[in-house]
């Protein structure tokens, strides 16, 4: 016997070395990835916002444009769009449950949109 067609083992190959690897990645990723990128502390200074994290901190130094998104008539999450110190453009949503400013997001948002005014 001859081996496979080409396409056949291409198909096999996908499913016994590809998606188990692939499945392996997407377990890890929440547990070892994740809390690199994750905020976990927001310093409001006279430089602007600190968004610090695990891997390297983010500074918004001005604030351009501010969005908040509802769901179910309830604001989930707002994404932040304004200026490094070095001038580049800078976007980041923080999502209200997981930033720790669930309690006081409205005050949140008034001291994003002081920074915002100045």
């Amino acid at each position: 016997m001859g081996s496979a067609p080409f396409l056949t083992e291409i198909a096999i190959n996908i499913f016994v070395i590809i998606l188990p690897v692939l499945a392996v990645v997407a377990f890890i990723y929440p547990f070892v990835i994740y809390p690199y990128f994750a905020i976990r502390e927001i310093v409001f200074s006279k430089n602007g916002m600190l968004l610090k994290r695990g891997f390297r901190p983010i500074t918004i130094q001005k604030i351009t444009d501010l969005k908040t998104r509802t769901f179910r008539g309830k604001e989930v999450n707002i994404t932040i769009t304004g200026l490094a110190p070095d001038g580049r453009k800078v976007r980041k949503r923080l999502v209200r449950k997981s930033t720790g400013v669930d309690k006081r997001w409205e005050e949140f948002k008034a001291d994003l949109q002081k920074i915002k005014s100045e």
